[in-house]
């Protein structure tokens, strides 16, 4: 935004305003999934917005930061919009746990109706497990000066706190057989496919058919295991573009082993919300993930204009 501010004595200046043992939820090494590579690469990503500066900015006036809160509008329309207008999302899972070191947690799913500008509820708040050490700060869509003390790391047994995209769905049975018709990409868990966690892997946080892939790995997760917690899974787009190594991987949604068993660093839940849930998952809504303690939840609140 230009101004023009007016300097004694009547001189007009221009300035610019500008789980822990391999393959079990409760001790892998890995978080849980994120991309997939070539033949099953379901990650839809959404190109983030480019913002211009082409002014220089006077000395001592600060610019307007990223976390000041917008101007709210009665009724909470223009709060409301906001995160739309953002990341063009309808959807959004927003997972509150007590604090950091929490490793239970609540879900709410959330959809934007445009005609009334609100976000609606559209679930009942779900218990959820989450990783064995709580939640870590992880590089998302949140803007990077939120995150503050530790950050996600491969292995450390946390999920991942921020805004993070869905990806896709898996899950054991053949997508024909499924009891819903699934509006999101759908992968059909198979023997061979598994998602690598070995930081010194090529193919590290990437989903992949292992039969058409030469290995250059020593750890990975089978896709297709021998419980159910796969059954049924959703796929956290965390760490999948300009992909660090170490900073985790293979994140995800899907069932838990129970109410009071923690996971690896995905989110967990009773088979039947994963169900009711993930059959409302729509991939033409851009659902998005927000994944935070109730204490930053609340503090970040009319930056992102969350639910």
């Amino acid at each position: 935004m230009k101004q023009y501010l007016l300097i004694f004595p009547m001189i007009w200046a221009f300035v610019a305003c500008s789980p822990d043992p391999k393959n079990t939820d409760e001790g892998k090494t890995t978080d849980s999934v994120t991309s997939v590579a070539a033949k099953h690469d379901t990650t839809v990503p959404i190109a983030e917005k480019a913002v211009e500066s082409s002014e220089k900015a006077v000395p001592n006036i600060p610019e307007k930061k990223e976390t000041t809160p917008p101007k709210q509008e009665q009724g909470g329309g223009k709060r409301a919009a906001s995160l739309f207008d953002r990341f063009r999302t309808s959807q959004v899972l927003v997972v509150n746990a007590a604090d950091e070191k929490a490793i239970q947690g609540t879900l709410r799913l959330y959809e934007w109706d445009a005609a009334k500008k609100i976000w609606q509820l559209k679930s009942d708040k779900i218990a959820v497990t989450l990783g064995r050490t709580g939640l870590a700060w992880a590089k998302g869509l949140q803007p990077q000066d939120w995150s503050s003390g530790e950050s996600k790391k491969e292995g450390d047994g946390k999920a991942p706190q921020g805004i993070f995209e869905m990806s896709s769905l898996f899950g054991y049975a053949e997508k024909s057989k499924l009891s819903f018709s699934p509006k999101m990409p759908y992968t059909h868990n198979i023997s061979s496919l598994i998602c690598v966690d070995d930081i010194n892997s090529a193919h590290y946080n990437q989903i992949l058919d292992s039969k058409n892939v030469k290995a250059d790995w020593k750890s990975k997760e089978d896709m297709l295991r021998k419980d159910n917690l796969y059954e049924l899974g959703a796929v956290v787009a965390y760490n999948t573009q300009n992909v660090v190594k170490g900073d985790g991987s293979c994140v995800f949604l899907h069932i838990w082993r129970a109410a009071d068993k923690a996971t690896a660093g995905c989110t967990a839940m009773t088979a039947a919300n994963a169900k009711a849930i993930f059959s409302q998952l729509d991939a033409s809504k851009k659902p998005l993930l927000i994944q935070m303690t109730s204490e930053n939840y609340e503090k970040y609140k009319d930056v992102l204009q969350f639910p």
